[in-house]
């Protein structure tokens, strides 16, 4: 869910798109973009043995006022299998945690 989205120059924007690349490397909570913005990550075991259900929840938010501008929530399962010598395996609705996810379409370059 989006709730609010913020146009940026587009000094803030990599040749890829990627927002704040300057940042890049610093820890999502502190840094990653900028002083303005952070983002969080909550991990719920809904469901906890094997099989186990688990629920992410990802929040944007501005630093100024504590807005959250966006959040994503994923659910992952893991286990559930045949015994065995093998890892267990694992399904989730998406790749919440890649580096460009969803909560990036909050920002917009300014024309």
């Amino acid at each position: 869910h989006i709730y609010e989205t913020v146009k940026l120059p587009k000094e803030n924007f990599g040749p890829d798109g990627e927002v704040f690349p300057h940042f890049k490397g610093l820890p999502p909570e502190n840094g990653r973009y900028g002083e303005l913005y952070y983002e969080t990550l909550e991990q719920t075991t809904l469901v906890g043995g094997d099989p186990s259900l688990t629920k992410s929840t990802i929040r944007f938010i501005r630093r100024s006022d504590g807005k959250v501008l966006a959040e994503e929530i994923n659910y992952a399962r893991g286990g559930g299998d045949l015994p065995g010598p093998w890892n267990a395996t694992a399904h989730q609705c998406k790749q919440v945690l890649e580096p460009k996810h969803s909560l990036v379409s909050v920002f917009l370059m300014e024309k």
